[in-house]
């Protein structure tokens, strides 16, 4: 790839996603289809856009600013939920105490007095539910990582941390899900548990002590979310959220670090602590358009497209509205989530307009290019999660020159982007 040699270039390590254990490794899942099917027409939350002109010795110059992408602000403190129970201490002793519990026998209910221990939390939670984890498979195994006693069953296993806490059943796929993960997100802290979306969806999920949850329906299977992503789901209304419940792991995304799960009607994205809610299928394509362009007796318009097949896309109407000659220059900055800048830039000479002479040529400069870069597709997800755009244009006998223009443009987008990674260049 083509760097600017002039530009000062930052390059910073993208960090994890603050979670109980490394993230999983391994190439990304393949987009579900239904992503890119009917994709929402993407309307900033943020939108900052501004035109200015201004003489500058003898050029004339003009910005413009503006995003292209959805969010949306958290509306429910994840503390409040069971979602966010908190993990008892690690490694406390287990305790033993004095209680009533209830054996049922035919034909009569058999009351007694005996001890509450862990073992005998097992054992009932097993009784209850003999139909989801089957008959045990080994005796009573403490686990000294995390303080906890569990038995393993024919379809699951259940896990005791301490008798005020009580014994949690894991089982099924989702027992599956969670025994892949050799021990990194914890234990269970709640027993399978129903819920609904918004449509009438049957969810199953169990919530495990390294704030992290499986979610399993019958349409999608079982799938982990935990960490940031995990807490900004639970923000928004979780499975009653606007964009559904999780239909894979937490994933990695691009080239810089960025994670993200993908939803029923949506994705969350995270890059190095910060995370965005993109609401509906991923688009295919993002435009920004600044028209008019106002450079004094230049004037126009330019649309810049990026598509997720890398390609971008430069159309633009450059206008001179005198019998003189004006060179003229656009340059754009473009960034992602992940701090992904990618800089294009046009310049050439307008005019002079002879409309008004006999019906001479206006002389217009018209242009319609595309380049293509790996650096969109793939990141696109950090492109469609967050973006900035922040052009300039000039037009005179004295406009600066490219170096310029680009190094001015960088400046404007490291005051918005949260980090900027990696300037590439991809139209001279």
């Amino acid at each position: 790839m083509l760097l600017y040699p002039n530009l000062f270039i930052l390059f910073l390590a993208g960090a994890s996603q603050a979670a109980p254990a490394p993230p999983s490794t391994g190439s990304a899942p393949s987009i579900p289809s239904s992503l890119y099917t009917n994709p929402t027409k993407i309307s900033s939350s943020v939108v900052l856009a501004q035109t200015t002109a201004a003489a500058k010795n003898s050029t004339v110059s003009a910005s413009f600013n503006g995003s292209n992408y959805t969010d949306e602000a958290p509306s429910i403190n994840p503390n409040a939920t069971l979602h966010s129970l908190t993990k008892p201490g690690m490694k406390a002793p287990r305790q033993t105490q004095s209680s009533y519990l209830l054996f049922h026998t035919e034909p009569d209910i058999i009351i007694f007095n005996r001890p509450t221990t862990c073992e005998t939390l097992i054992a009932a939670k097993a009784s209850q539910l003999a139909e989801n984890v089957g008959t045990s498979t080994s005796g009573y195994i403490s686990d000294s990582n995390w303080g906890t006693l569990h038995q393993n069953y024919e379809w699951g296993a259940i896990y005791c941390h301490d008798v005020t806490n009580g014994a949690h059943a894991v089982y099924g796929d989702i027992w599956k899900k969670w025994s892949a993960q050799n021990g990194d997100y914890g234990y269970p802290i709640t027993d399978e548990t129903g819920a609904t979306d918004n449509v009438g969806t049957t969810i199953r999920f169990n919530i495990f002590s390294q704030a992290n949850a499986i979610y399993w329906t019958a349409q999608h299977g079982a799938f982990l979310i935990y960490g940031d992503i995990y807490q900004r789901w639970l923000s928004i209304g979780d499975v009653k959220s606007s964009v559904g419940y999780p239909i894979t792991d937490e994933t990695s995304s691009g080239n810089y670090g960025g994670r993200f799960n993908d939803f029923t009607n949506g994705m969350i994205y995270w890059h190095a602590g910060n995370s965005w809610v993109h609401v509906g299928g991923l688009p295919s394509s993002l435009t920004w358009t600044w028209n008019p362009i106002n450079l004094g007796d230049v004037t126009g318009s330019n649309t810049i497209t990026i598509s997720s097949n890398g390609d971008a896309k430069w159309v633009s109407n450059i206008h001179d509205n005198t019998v003189f000659e004006f060179d003229w220059s656009v340059g754009w900055v473009l960034v992602d989530a992940d701090g992904t800048a990618v800089t294009l830039y046009q310049s050439g000479t307008v005019g002079p307009n002879l409309s008004g002479i006999f019906g001479g040529s206006t002389n217009d400069n018209n242009i319609d290019t595309t380049v293509s870069n790996p650096v969109i597709s793939e990141n696109w997800r950090a492109w469609v999660a967050w973006n900035y755009g922040s052009a300039l244009g000039n037009s005179g006998v004295d406009i600066p020159v490219i170096g310029s223009i680009i190094n001015e443009l960088v400046q404007v987008v490291e005051k918005v982007a949260p980090v900027i990674v990696v300037i590439v260049s991809l139209l001279l």
